[in-house]
């Protein structure tokens, strides 16, 4: 799960770091986001149920179930780490989507006036 953090970072820095992209490699950085996005969700998957076991747990010990989710919310941080850096990381894409669009609106407008 590291690592593929670690490239969702890299990725997102070099989109930060630079305005000059070609279409190509807007596409080709928007490919690499959204595959090591999708990557993540299978361990969200996994750490969202091993929560939710923990929830249970708790539960079944006679917490209630606000203190069963804040208990499980410290012994499984992975989950809030994920959701939050997914979230954002999504809304990055999306800002790369529309820097793509903007992008081709700009080479077709080149094209006419040529």
């Amino acid at each position: 799960m590291r690592e593929v953090l670690l490239k969702v970072d890299e990725i997102i820095k070099q989109y930060n770091e630079s305005n000059n992209f070609s279409p190509t490699e807007l596409s080709d950085m928007m490919r690499q986001l959204s595959t090591n996005l999708y990557f993540l969700e299978s361990h969200r998957v996994n750490y969202y149920k091993l929560f939710h076991e923990q929830v249970r747990t708790l539960k079944n010990q006679g917490w209630s179930i606000n203190a069963a989710e804040n208990e499980a919310e410290v012994k499984i941080p992975e989950l809030y780490e994920l959701r939050r850096k997914m979230t954002q990381a999504n809304k990055v894409f999306e800002g790369m989507r529309s820097h793509l669009s903007q992008l081709k609106i700009e080479m077709q407008n080149m094209d006419l006036h040529v």
